[in-house]
């Protein structure tokens, strides 16, 4: 840029500049265009997607969180079509050949990402809560069902604005459900767009699984409108760093991709282990005065993590003179969680009936070794009596070892962010056996994934299935997931084993036989579902028969109808199971019937169940590969529904092994029309990671070694596609993969030998 002169220190001046831009794909972010239909016709709008750098797609702008400002959106659009933003319409003109401008309301002070606008004729419904205006927007079909979400948007506000003690700073709070969006919902100030499938609820069609999808989702973005919008976090600084990415919370961003790997799951979920973990440190009360403060504090503005143990500080040192750090600064004990890769294992070694030891460690999963000088300070809770609610709290600093007396668990509700290896876990098996309720769902949950972990890492052997036997008296989802997943890599290590089949049955099979109940009962919803996918897969008769019974009965009773009418018997927490299951394992015309039932159906929530049911089809015979085929056409690239594609992708590498070498013979056709677009375009990020996450599936999925032999002639067209340094990342996830499978590989005889000595047990009634 050149001006004519030069430019005087403390005054303002206004830069207009003339741009233009494109509308994108979906997956691109910024401006993009979205389709549905309506009968025979098709129909779009446009809607756009800022985070994590989308703005300046749209905008000349400094696109970052710390770059807040204040904007008035204008847009010209056809009559007929509503705008919407993040703030009230301002004024409406009509304009010549049916064009309408609609300028909104000025918005608070707010990063760019936040930004939002939609062009649509989508209709809404329409609540108040107190002088807030609510609205959810969807296609015509759907808006029936945004009803409950609607509610819960009052719900949400009410809640958030009594925990905060802020009121909601804006007039109105729109939602607007869109089948097309890269990501699961956007927290848009004042403007959530979200996909259906996180919106729309049916109490007569959707499962109580949905229902809770909702309430996460709406409960999680609503609480953005506070935390993230209200008060924005930093970009840490552009310099050096050698630190590792990976969950950390704190890393130096140098580049525009390290700004998008800075938003990922793994950083959620770490910032909100942390956020627990220190809450149940103060105490809820505390804790909840400090955020209220803080925010109060720094309302409009941008923090850092610093900002907010320095928060945390002040306010222990004005309410609470007891401090329960252990007399330690906040910002010290923070530190190494938020600034270092990973977290600690707490090491337990028992030394005689009443006493243990303990200490910490870090343990690196790649590498199977304990990591040097790398420590945290660690908050350790435990509780003395498992019939206790009680829970004390010990502090672990550097390298030190500290003895506690009568332990019953450590980190029973898992509020502290480390896992807990015990050098013997005889008093937890024994306690699970007698009445394994005495430890919570979490606590379950958590101590069988623990230990098959450590067993993956060589830390343990045959304990962790020593333990599990307890589960056949189990009927909550956590721990029954836990163990379905870890069985599956075995069968897979060990196939058709008939005494590990007899193992996983001996557990899974009274679980099954509690629950099943009547096709119709929405009771154990989830755990059903887990249950059939898995037993009907290991070929357990009573599954099959279940499953192919009540698909025979919905083939009679539907025939004529849509699935998404009353003729379905079937609860809909668990369709998605028998669909898969019944076309996985019955006559071929059921796969026919449930195509064709696709195809017609207008309830995108139903259609949602058909879709994984349709890819539980075996490629076995004659058949092979042309059903893996016809299915790929209901999501052709040349679509703008490229997020269903790499969903099939993702969903058919993951779940069926029998489809891997269909895929990997298919990949370069099923690819080629991704791969022709990035070549075309090489700085197009979103298409580059459509790409990469196909790709990277297919060497993360745990996958037999025939198929890890096939990746080999595979790497080659990844070669061809990926730069150096993504080909890297996604062998780094094959040898992850590798490393679960030769976890069970590598001692493959110690396993047979132990189901074989199950068997026998069990036989001579060593075993209940």
């Amino acid at each position: 840029m050149i001006v004519d002169g030069l430019l005087k220190a403390g005054r303002n001046y206004t830069l207009y500049l003339r741009y233009a831009t494109r509308i994108h794909h979906a997956l691109d972010g910024g401006v993009f265009l979205a389709s549905y239909s309506v009968g025979n016709e098709t129909r779009y709008h446009a809607v756009t997607q800022m985070q994590a750098q989308e703005a300046r797609r749209v905008f000349p702008c400094f696109d970052e969180p710390s770059f807040k400002a204040v904007f008035q959106i204008n847009v010209i659009h056809p009559t007929g079509t509503t705008a919407i933003s993040n703030t009230d319409v301002y004024s409406k003109t009509a304009l010549k050949n049916s064009w309408t401008k609609t300028t909104f309301e000025v918005t608070p002070i707010m990063s760019t990402y936040l930004l939002a606008l939609a062009i649509t004729d989508f209709g809404y419904i329409e609540d108040r809560y107190r002088n807030v205006t609510l609205r959810v927007w969807a296609m015509p079909d759907a808006l029936p069902y945004c009803s409950y979400a609607l509610k819960l948007m009052s719900k949400a506000l009410q809640f958030y604005e009594k925990y905060f003690d802020i009121p909601y700073p804006l007039s109105k709070l729109d939602l607007y459900a869109i089948r097309e969006l890269r990501v699961n919902a956007m927290e848009n100030w004042g403007m959530i767009t979200a996909r259906h499938r996180y919106v729309l609820y049916d109490q007569t069609f959707s499962s109580t699984t949905d229902k809770a999808q909702v309430d996460m989702t709406l409960f999680h973005e609503i609480a953005h409108m506070w935390f993230g919008n209200l008060i924005t976090m930093t970009l840490p600084s552009f310099g050096r760093d050698d630190t590792r990415q990976l969950r950390i919370l704190n890393p130096t961003i140098r580049t525009d991709n390290e700004v998008l790997e800075g938003f990922n799951i793994g950083t959620y979920y770490k910032g909100e282990a942390l956020v627990r973990m220190v809450k149940r440190v103060t105490g809820e009360k505390f804790f909840q005065r400090t955020m209220q403060h803080f925010i109060k504090s720094h309302m409009y503005d941008n923090v850092v993590s610093e900002n907010l143990t320095n928060a945390l500080t002040r306010a222990l040192e004005k309410y609470d003179h007891n401090n329960p750090f252990d007399g330690m600064a906040v910002t010290d004990v923070m530190q190494p969680w938020t600034h270092q890769k990973g977290f600690p294992t707490i090491m337990v070694k028992t030394i005689n009936e009443t006493t243990m030891a303990i200490r910490q460690a870090s343990f690196d999963g790649m590498t199977k070794k304990f990591i040097e000088n790398e420590t945290w300070i660690v908050p350790v809770f435990y509780r003395e009596d498992f019939r206790s609610s009680e829970q004390k709290l010990v502090w672990l600093k550097d390298n030190k070892t500290v003895l506690l007396n009568n332990v019953a668990i450590i980190n029973p509700n898992f509020w502290g962010y480390y896992n807990v290896f015990y050098d013997n876990y005889d008093k937890l098996k024994e306690v699970l056996f007698k009445d394994h309720e005495l430890l919570n769902e979490t606590a379950r949950k958590m101590l069988l994934l623990q230990m098959f972990r450590f067993q993956r890492n060589e830390l343990l052997t045959t304990e962790p299935l020593e333990l599990s036997l307890y589960a056949r008296k189990e009927s909550d989802e956590g721990p029954i997931n836990v163990l379905c997943n870890f069985f599956q890599l075995y069968d897979i290590a060990i196939p058709n084993n008939p005494n590990l089949r007899k193992y996983i049955f001996h557990i899974l099979v009274p679980v099954f036989e509690r629950v099943k109940i009547d096709r119709s009962q929405r009771d154990h919803e989830q755990i059903r579902k887990i249950l059939l996918l898995r037993l009907c897969s290991w070929e357990y008769k009573n599954c099959l028969d279940y499953v192919l019974s009540a698909f025979s009965l919905l083939k009679d009773e539907c025939q004529n109808e849509l699935l998404s009418s009353t003729c379905n018997k079937i609860a809909p927490g668990i369709r998605q199971a028998v669909y898969s299951m019944a076309v996985k394992y019955g006559p071929p015309d059921n796969f026919d019937f449930l195509f064709k039932k696709y195809k017609i159906e207008k309830r995108l929530t139903e259609q949602e169940k058909i879709f994984p049911g349709l890819i539980g089809t075996r490629l076995i015979g004659t058949r092979d590969c042309e059903q893996f085929m016809r299915i790929m056409e209901l999501v052709d690239s040349d679509t703008t529904d490229l997020s269903s594609s790499m969903f099939l992708w993702s969903y058919q590498a993951g779940n069926h092994d029998n489809h891997r070498p269909c895929l990997y013979a298919k990949a370069e056709q099923l690819l080629k029309p991704w791969i022709e677009a990035f070549l075309h375009n090489m700085k197009d990020k979103k298409l580059k990671s459509l790409i990469f996450g196909m790709i990277n599936t297919m060497y993360r999925i745990p996958t037999t070694e025939e198929n890890l032999k096939l990746l080999d002639k595979y790497d080659i067209l990844m070669k061809k596609i990926l730069p150096p340094p993504f080909f890297g990342i996604t062998r780094e996830s094959r040898n992850v993969a590798k490393k679960d499978l030769h976890s069970i590989f590598g001692k493959k005889e110690l396993f047979e030998k132990y189901f074989e000595n199950f068997v026998k047990r069990l036989e001579n009634g060593q075993i209940n």
